[in-house]
């Protein structure tokens, strides 16, 4: 909770005193001290440790590059891995699924559309989440947090908004909560974890050093979508929790500036890990999994090493029709955030060379 202070300061000092700031803290306050006392219970149970985690897999893009979807298509037709859901991110102990479980009835079904727009990102406590979800949670930190409070700050300088965006990214506690909530989930049932996050992009060196052979994906985007998609959906979120129509013109577009100017420098992340060597890295471009589908998903399970059921060859037909005649009905574009196709186009010129380059 270390980044809530800083956060906090960073909205008032451009926002001023909000109404949200009191359900802000008591919320964010109250679920820490509940999530701390159950780890300690956790803890204080014989037998409790947690067995690591043996070829993790980690699917890894910047936000609205179809993490979601393939994220969802593995757990959902993969028998042998596991993913979180919501409801599993919000109760990442034993002892808190304990007291969450009689509850489950009562929350199937639920969403979140009045945050968020379904035809964007349909979300509910029954459906497989990001684990940003639960570094936001546990932490307040992670890149989510970042985008829904600290990117409304002031940086004088783009090293300013880099240090601030590091500060909320390689935190060294984040991979152990993760292993152990996924440890959590996958006990006892012989699956394999999957963790989809934008944040682990900025970790995958500790990845590498604290995990078993785990499998690394990297979904690519072309940021001329990906980009203008974002802040389509990031603005709508804002305007449910910070009221965002209404706020002073200057103080949205200096939003918007340092979203784009995180995703500036995501990318560039991108780039370089993806330039960097290794045999757990597989690097995916989002046009060949909606254009060939069954390839790329057949060459991303023959990497990972899962082998699905004897079903997955219709599924895979059944799902490759679908994304042949798949519209969105989310429109956007660059213009609606004072871009340009050439500005992004520009802006990301280092990136085409590995689209180009991805399976």
């Amino acid at each position: 909770m270390y980044n809530f202070p800083y956060t906090i300061k960073k909205i008032y000092e451009t926002l001023g005193i909000r109404s949200q700031f009191a359900g802000l803290a008591f919320s964010r306050l109250f679920l820490c001290s509940l999530l701390t006392t159950a780890r300690v219970i956790d803890d204080l149970v014989p037998g409790s440790k947690c067995h690591q985690l043996d070829r993790p897999i980690f699917l890894i893009g910047h936000l609205r590059s179809g993490t979601t979807f393939l994220h969802r298509f593995l757990v959902q037709n993969c028998p042998e891995i596991r993913g979180a859901h919501l409801w599993e991110i919000a109760a990442p102990y034993k002892s808190t699924k304990i007291l969450l479980k009689p509850l489950l009835p009562i929350l199937r079904g639920k969403t979140f559309d009045r945050i968020y727009d379904p035809d964007i990102h349909r979300t509910g406590p029954m459906l497989p989440e990001a684990d940003d979800i639960a570094l936001s949670l546990r932490f307040f930190s992670g890149l989510l947090s970042w985008i829904y409070f600290a990117a409304w700050g002031h940086y004088p300088t783009t090293a300013h908004l880099e240090n601030s965006i590091a500060r909320f990214t390689q935190d060294p506690r984040f991979l152990p909560y993760l292993e152990r909530l996924h440890a959590v989930n996958t006990h006892g049932t012989g699956q394999r974890a999957i963790s989809k996050s934008f944040t682990l992009l900025f970790q995958i060196d500790l990845i590498r050093k604290h995990f078993h052979d785990p499998k690394i994906i990297l979904l690519v985007r072309d940021p001329l979508d990906a980009v203008p998609s974002m802040l389509s959906l990031e603005c709508r979120v804002q305007s449910k929790l910070m009221n965002f129509e209404k706020n002073d013109p200057k103080m949205k577009q200096q939003y918007i500036k340092n979203i784009y100017n995180m995703s500036i420098l995501y990318y560039k992340e991108l780039n370089k890990k993806i330039r960097t060597p290794g045999n757990e890295l597989l690097v995916i471009n989002y046009n060949y999994l909606k254009k060939r589908f069954i390839k790329t998903i057949e060459q991303l399970l023959d990497f990972c090493q899962i082998h699905p059921g004897k079903n997955f060859q219709k599924i895979l037909k059944d799902q490759s029709s679908k994304q042949n005649n798949y519209t969105s009905h989310h429109r956007y574009s660059p213009e609606d955030f004072g871009l340009s196709k050439n500005k992004i186009q520009k802006d990301f010129a280092f990136i085409y060379e590995v689209l180009d380059e991805a399976t």
